[in-house]
């Protein structure tokens, strides 16, 4: 086990010759990974028998921390705090002054893992786009396909892009040709939104985000796949 790291200027110190280590290449795990993993692993249980199982358990623990309790496992330790001031001894919680906080912090296994992981300093990465997943509303998949005139949304980060700049924006990229998707829906930082082209061939695409970012002097790409088009 061990995480990349790169060093970046620091820019809460005085200090010119102060960096800090960030953290490169995670990945976004998500319970549908959980579940592939485990399933992957020899089991006799299905995933939709997994599913449930997951469901269940989350499930319940929003039920205990609703009801006012702690949950403490292996991986996390769970509980609430409300935050703001009371006026007095005869106040009474207020939505508009006060707030329930949710605390979570790792339990004994994750502390474990967390002393025992290696690090490994690597060059610093340049800063361009970053692609997480992309959904297909139409298909209901996740970095598998892409619909024909449908509608995708790109998770990620510095996604986002000047749309009245043809040299930026969502491309599909094949081996054989080029498509520019649009219109654009949403553009933040962390999603995009935008429409296929209804005349997408069959083939596989790799879809890349091209921007111009902040504090860079060229266009910058990221990319993911190669998806398929859905026929």
């Amino acid at each position: 086990m061990s995480i990349k790291y790169a060093l970046h200027p620091n820019p809460l110190t005085e200090d010119d010759e102060d960096h800090r280590a960030v953290v490169q290449g995670q990945e976004s795990r998500t319970t549908e990974d959980i579940v592939e993993e485990i399933a992957g692993g020899g089991h006799s249980i299905t995933k939709e028998d997994i599913l449930a199982v997951v469901e269940g358990y989350e499930r319940t623990i929003a039920k205990y921390i609703a009801d006012g309790d702690r949950v403490n496992t292996s991986i996390m330790q769970i509980s609430t705090s409300i935050g703001g001031v009371f006026k007095g001894t005869d106040d009474y919680f207020d939505p508009r002054r006060h707030k329930v906080n949710v605390n979570c912090s790792p339990g004994s296994r994750l502390q474990e893992v967390a002393d025992n992981i290696s690090s490994q300093k690597v060059k610093r990465s340049q800063r361009q786009p970053n692609i997480v997943h992309v959904k297909d509303y139409e298909s209901g998949t996740i970095n598998n396909q892409l619909t024909p005139g449908g509608v995708v949304e790109i998770y990620g980060s510095l996604l986002k892009h000047d749309p009245g700049d043809e040299k930026q924006g969502v491309f599909l990229v094949s081996d054989r040709e080029e498509l520019k998707a649009g219109p654009l829906i949403r553009n933040k930082p962390s999603t995009l939104m935008v429409s296929l082209p209804g005349n997408l061939p069959a083939t596989e695409y790799e879809v890349e985000v091209r921007a111009n970012l902040r504090r860079t002097s060229s266009i910058r790409r990221g990319n993911i796949g190669p998806l398929g088009v859905v026929t």
